[in-house]
């Protein structure tokens, strides 16, 4: 079985891989399934250009202005394969 490490670091070279201009990753959840088949991992980073959609993205882009970021964060969920260590999906993940 593929441990947490390794999930998270293949989440996160597929995340870098797909999104090149992405910067400042960061883990934000991991979890098991309850059948122990998948982990599922979110992560986040700062992508140039992209602009926030929901309440908590404004907050958090606005709170950036202070922290002199000039991006805003964007949320992707993996799914990795808990046996061969493989991405099955990326997705959204909205913060509420």
């Amino acid at each position: 079985m593929v441990e947490v490490k390794e999930a998270v670091k293949s989440a996160v070279a597929y995340f870098k891989d797909l999104i090149a201009d992405a910067t400042n990753i960061r883990l934000e959840e991991v979890e098991l399934s309850d059948d122990e088949r998948s982990w599922s991992v979110t992560l986040s980073a700062q992508i140039p250009g992209t602009e926030p959609e929901t309440p908590a993205q404004i907050a958090a882009a606005f709170s950036d202005l202070f922290l002199k970021e000039e991006k805003s964060r964007i949320y992707k969920m993996f799914t990795i394969s808990a046996e061969s260590g493989s991405v099955k999906s990326m997705k959204i993940r909205k913060v509420a």
